[in-house]
């Protein structure tokens, strides 16, 4: 898929573990941390904008 899931395939074949089951690994982190901050920038734009929207109305008007 990239080079994150091919390089973690390589550290984990050192270890011993199959192919398949190291791409199974990597793609496991590599959505679980994608979800992670799609949900964090998420918040922080729901907490943040609000408030610059509210700054920029009441500087216009």
């Amino acid at each position: 898929m990239g080079s994150y899931h091919y390089l973690v395939g390589e550290a984990l074949a050192i270890y011993g573990v199959e192919g398949a089951d190291a791409f199974s690994l990597a793609n496991i982190i590599f959505f679980s941390i994608q979800i992670f901050v799609n949900i964090a920038f998420g918040l922080l734009a729901l907490s943040i904008l609000p408030a610059l929207n509210k700054k920029r109305k009441h500087d216009q008007g």
